[in-house]
C-alpha cells in the first residue's frame, strides 16, 4: 500500500535538480582521551545508500597541546553530486523540501579499518539557492564515544 500512495503524495509537486560540489578545507579536533590518538582522519557523506568520502589526512597535534589538532586539505578534495529537491509549485514562497545528509569522521587505521569517532547532520536544502554560488558551512559534530574526542568541523 506504501508503493500506492507515493506517486500521489508528489503528484503536485515541481522537482528541480542540483549539482553540489562539497569539500573539506579544515577540521578542527580536540581529543579527550589522553592515551590515544587517531591514525589519519578521513571525512564521509552518507545519503541514503551512496557514500562519499576525502582521502585520509595524518593526524598531527598541536604544539602547545599535543591533543588539540587543526587539519587543513592541501588540496580541495571535491565530491560531486546530484540532487532532486521536491517544491510545490502552487505556492512559490514555499522552500524546497527537506534533504539530509549525514557527515562522518572516521579514524583509518594502518591496516585500513575506519572506527567511527563522529557524526553530524546537515540540511542541503538550506542552501540550495536558484542562482549558483559558493556557501561556507560550519558544522557542529557530535562524538559517537564521550570518552574518546571532541570533534568539531
Amino acid at each position: 500500500m506504501a508503493c500506492v500512495l507515493i506517486p500521489f503524495r508528489r503528484e503536485k509537486t515541481r522537482a528541480d535538480k542540483f549539482l553540489i560540489t562539497a569539500s573539506v578545507s579544515l577540521l578542527n579536533v580536540e581529543l579527550r582521551k589522553k592515551r590515544w590518538n587517531p591514525h589519519k582522519l578521513a571525512v564521509f557523506w552518507k545519503k541514503r545508500k551512496v557514500k562519499y568520502s576525502t582521502k585520509p589526512v595524518a593526524w598531527f597535534g598541536g604544539v602547545e597541546n599535543g591533543y588539540r589538532g587543526v587539519h587543513f586539505w592541501p588540496e580541495p578534495d571535491p565530491v560531486d553530486s546530484k540532487v532532486t529537491l521536491l517544491k510545490n509549485p502552487e505556492d512559490e514562497m514555499t522552500e524546497y523540501q527537506e534533504k539530509q545528509w549525514n557527515i562522518y569522521i572516521c579514524n583509518v587505521s594502518p591496516s585500513g579499518c575506519q572506527q567511527l569517532l563522529a557524526t553530524g547532520c546537515i540540511d542541503i536544502s538550506n542552501y540550495i539557492t536558484e542562482m549558483p554560488g559558493k556557501v561556507d558551512v560550519t558544522v557542529t559534530l557530535k562524538p559517537s564515544n564521550q570518552e574518546s574526542c571532541l570533534w568539531q568541523n
